[in-house]
């Protein structure tokens, strides 16, 4: 069996979300229109956070969405709104590009998981940020992620979970002078501008993040 969902249209409901927690059935999401989800965590939600160890599974297509109007709700919350969370075991990420997002409270996505495919850093579309999840991003042996010049990875403060980076293949970082690569906190507003969406509430401290 597997879940594909292309070129439709969800409108004033709440999250669209997929789960696979186990067996390799494929998850394919592609152009499709999310609006006005309203008040909620995420507009969109995929989870393939797949428990039978030593299988590896099929990672989730996740291209060419439009999410637009995910709200949070009131200024105590200050981890809903966001546009996509990506959660999974076994991620490729040139497979999740292309997506974008207007009117929500974050115009981000947020990814937690194995990175199991060489990947560069900025992707088309929403940026990519940290997610404080049970895998942080893992980089698995063997695969190597790219940050070009002028890349900027925030990371969500820690909620059940640190943000963590974890290396066991290669991370090249291609900062220059003028175009430093920035790793910092989702609460730092002086890189990449109000990432998440909440004007000057919050601030970046130390230990927001674990590196």
């Amino acid at each position: 069996a597997s879940v594909t969902i292309t070129n439709s249209t969800f409108s004033n409901g709440t999250t669209l979300s997929v789960y696979r927690y186990t067996g390799d059935r494929p998850i394919t999401i592609t152009g499709n229109t999310i609006a006005a989800a309203g008040i909620a965590d995420t507009g969109m939600y995929v989870d393939t956070w797949d428990t039978t160890d030593g299988v590896i599974n099929t990672p989730p297509t996740v291209s060419g969405n439009t999410v637009s109007g995910t709200l949070r709700n009131g200024t105590g919350d200050t981890r809903g709104g966001r546009a996509i969370t990506i959660m999974g075991r076994y991620l490729d990420p040139t497979l999740l590009t292309g997506n974008t997002g207007t009117g929500n409270t974050m115009n981000i996505i947020a990814i937690s998981g194995n990175f199991t495919h060489d990947a560069t850093l900025p992707v088309a579309g929403l940026p990519w940020t940290l997610y404080d999840s049970t895998f942080g991003w893992t980089i698995n042996p063997g695969v190597t992620l790219t940050l070009n010049p002028g890349a900027v990875i925030k990371a969500w403060p820690s909620g059940n979970y640190y943000s963590t980076l974890t290396v066991q293949g290669a991370l090249v970082a291609n900062g220059t002078a003028a175009s430093p690569v920035v790793f910092t906190s989702l609460r730092d507003d002086s890189v990449g501008g109000d990432t998440n969406g909440d004007g000057a509430v919050t601030t970046p401290v130390a230990g927001d993040w674990a590196g």
